[in-house]
């Protein structure tokens, strides 16, 4: 499959790209007024989550 594959299908959905929309305009949100949480957020994201998979890859 081709990378672009995922962009098409979330873009080519209109219901899925306002979904995006909206949680990226209220994280902005959340992350103006608590920088905490957007550190949480981010070191979640780029790093725990992958980390997570990475662990789970290597039992199999």
């Amino acid at each position: 499959m081709s990378p672009n594959f995922g962009v098409i299908v979330i873009f080519g959905i209109k219901i899925l790209r306002e979904l995006l929309v909206k949680c990226a305009e209220r994280l902005a949100a959340v992350a103006s007024e608590r920088k905490a949480l957007a550190l949480a957020y981010i070191v979640a994201v780029f790093f725990l989550v992958p980390g997570i998979f990475v662990g789970v890859s290597q039992l199999v």
